[in-house]
């Protein structure tokens, strides 16, 4: 028995050496090639969840909160508390400047040392809960529900390893922190309006940058979805039930705009992330009367407020709901706590642009200090005007279903598409909560929390994208909804929710697509295309820009004309322009009658080249108060022909060296 039994143990050891050497040369010559690399990137995240978890621990207990949860409940709560403590650290970092990568992957792992018990709790508890999970029996109804959930995970999942290509994540969400680590601080950067905003998720990606790693970046934004769908499910479980659960989950997944900006470096999936925290933590202290819950509801309200202003939405809704529920005591806790959090984000904003709520009081606080800053404001503002309500309010409320419907683009304008479809599913199911008989209390502070930020957003700019923190509240309240649908229908019921979900997410697949035919990032996140390739192709300045990383001197300063605002794969010195606003450049070609001042003003800037993207120039025409008029033109010729040398020239880029 005892050769037998060495034999068969030797026929599967021989057989697992063939099969691990045959997959190994397999994967090295072939598609996949990066799998090892992507299995290194998701085990970084993975460490650092568990890292921001442990560190989220300590802080609950030094609060002398974490009696107040439940350890489901622990996780979620202590990662937003880690996540948000990173941010904010590595804000006062950048300002007292020392934003060195060292110092940045030095302080996450003091952190962890500090908190090393913590983090071996929480590895118990989640290797444990794994464990539970693949060992639970799957049914046929669940395996319906798991295979669409399932396709859709992953298919968000690889497409966060194709490079940041997105316009926003291009001229800010990673090109700040790209700027602050190269500067190894957080100083005034009066080329870029957006480098004054709130940056609680942006001082994440510096984690990934000081790594030298972008695609990080897009990992950290998907483990922040996959916290919101966890916080969601806690949500819908333990106040519901599990069935409840699982149609919110299903719904969660396979709504596009979730996998869309889930697997790129916009922040709404952080936004979310805080915002779902903010209400979790405000249902529990309504369910259990824990003060401590309320102090945690402020604290995540403020870091959301910190990583989006948006966020405002978040504090008026969750305030009223204190007062609809008659805690008017507890309001200015949670208002106060929610307002230190934010205080360092209104500190630097003071400091740099004289308004702490940048740029939304700049009528009250004028900050001579920076050139063209309330022209730039200006103009920022402007471009939210295409997306107001230009007819009657109430008859426009009532078509607002309909142009959602038949109109979605109107909501969801260039790049804002990432969060303007897919909408659908919840204009259809929505209304299933008529069958419900009677609301109980969390389904009221769901509906009010809901309707309180909806009446927000379309009272003033109606763009899609920003009502995604909403999508997790959407979902457990369809899911209920349509729980109650089969229940009280029957089997007709289930058969036509079945049907509408079925065309739906097939609607929402081929929706996703779409987008992926113009953003084609399949091929290099499987590894078939090369990164230079990819970017070569998909990003029109990227040839130039890489012109200007191998072949400028390293103390080159290069001024982008004309509106071009992409920096964030130049490694030199540059300086943006906007489209909306005015700058010295086209400030003194408009105005002055000879050229030669303006090369005098180039001279002073210490500009040493100028890059021209003629096609971006060409879109960005109709509208910009930043562009050339035809004396600026005529001056603008005349410092190319007589001051510069024609250096780089290739698909419509132009670069000019300064003579």
């Amino acid at each position: 028995m005892q050769f037998i039994s060495n034999q068969k143990f030797l026929k599967f050891f021989l057989y697992a050496v063939f099969a691990s050497g045959t997959l190994l040369l397999h994967f090295v010559n072939y598609p996949f090639t990066d799998l090892f690399f992507k299995t290194y990137c998701i085990a970084q995240i993975l460490v650092l969840f568990v890292l921001a978890c442990g560190l989220g621990m300590k802080i609950l207990q030094l609060l002398k909160a974490d009696t107040a949860v439940d350890y489901p409940e622990k996780i979620a709560v202590s990662a937003g508390l880690g996540l948000g403590t990173y941010s904010l650290l590595f804000l006062g970092l950048g300002l007292f400047k020392v934003l060195y990568p060292s110092v940045i992957i030095g302080t996450i792992l003091f952190l962890g040392v500090l908190t090393y018990d913590d983090v071996v709790s929480i590895v118990k508890y989640l290797s444990a809960s794994l464990v539970k999970l693949l060992s639970s029996t799957v049914t046929y109804k669940n395996a319906f529900i798991a295979l669409p959930f399932v396709i859709f995970l992953l298919l968000g999942l690889l497409v966060c390893f194709a490079p940041p290509t997105y316009y926003d994540s291009l001229v800010y969400h990673l090109a700040l922190p790209d700027l602050y680590l190269k500067n190894h601080a957080i100083t005034k950067i009066a080329f870029n309006l957006f480098s004054n905003f709130p940056q609680n998720i942006e001082m994440l990606f510096l984690i990934p940058l000081a790594l030298n790693n972008d695609i990080l970046a897009n990992l950290i934004v998907f483990l922040m979805s996959l916290l919101c769908l966890y916080i969601m499910i806690l949500l819908a479980k333990f106040y519901y039930d599990g069935k409840t659960a699982l149609y919110a989950s299903l719904l969660f997944i396979v709504t596009p705009s979730i996998i869309l900006l889930s697997s790129s470096t916009y922040i709404e999936m952080g936004l979310c992330f805080f915002m779902l925290l903010a209400l979790l933590a405000f249902i529990m202290h309504l369910q259990t009367g824990n003060d401590k819950l309320v102090l945690l509801s402020g604290i995540f309200s403020g870091l959301a407020l910190g990583s989006k202003y948006l966020a405002g939405m978040n504090i008026i809704a969750i305030t009223l709901l204190f007062l609809i529920y008659k805690k008017w005591k507890k309001v200015p806790v949670y208002l106060l706590t929610a307002a230190i959090m934010y205080v360092p984000w209104g500190i630097k904003s003071l400091l740099f642009t004289g308004d702490p709520f940048f740029p939304f009081l700049q009528k009250i606080f004028i900050n001579s200090n920076i050139p063209y800053l309330s022209g730039t404001v200006s103009g920022y503002f402007e471009l939210f005007n295409q997306y107001k309500i230009n007819s009657n309010l109430l008859a426009y409320t009532f078509k607002f279903p309909y142009a959602l419907i038949t109109e979605g683009v109107r909501f969801a304008g260039g790049f804002d598409v990432l969060g303007g479809i897919g909408w659908i599913l919840f204009v259809i199911l929505l209304p299933t909560l008529i069958f419900i008989k009677k609301f109980d209390r969390i389904t009221t502070v769901l509906s009010v929390y809901l309707f309180v930020i909806f009446a927000i957003w379309f009272l003033t700019g109606q763009v899609l994208r920003f009502l995604v923190p909403l999508i997790p509240v959407l979902c457990v309240l369809s899911a209920l909804g349509l729980k109650h649908l089969m229940e009280e229908t029957g089997i007709k019921g289930k058969i036509s929710a079945g049907l509408i979900i079925i065309m739906v997410m097939s609607s929402n697949f081929m929706l996703l697509m779409n987008v992926f035919d113009v953003t084609q990032p399949l091929n290099v996140a499987m590894g078939v295309e090369e990164r230079e390739n990819y970017l070569a192709r998909q990003l029109n300045n990227y040839d130039a820009v890489k012109y200007m990383n191998e072949k400028l001197p390293a103390n080159s300063s290069i001024f982008f004309i004309g509106g071009e605002q992409r920096g964030y794969y130049c490694k030199q010195d540059y300086i943006i322009t906007h489209p909306f606003a005015p700058n010295f450049f086209t400030e003194i070609a408009n105005s002055t009658a000879d050229s030669e001042n303006l090369y005098n003003a180039v001279k002073q800037q210490n500009i040493t080249h100028l890059y021209l993207n003629l096609p971006e120039v060409t879109r960005l025409e109709s509208g910009p108060s930043g562009r050339l008029n035809e004396t600026g033109k005529k001056n603008n010729k005349n410092l190319i022909e007589k001051h510069t040398k024609l250096i780089y020239s290739k698909n419509n880029q132009y670069i000019f060296e300064i003579q």
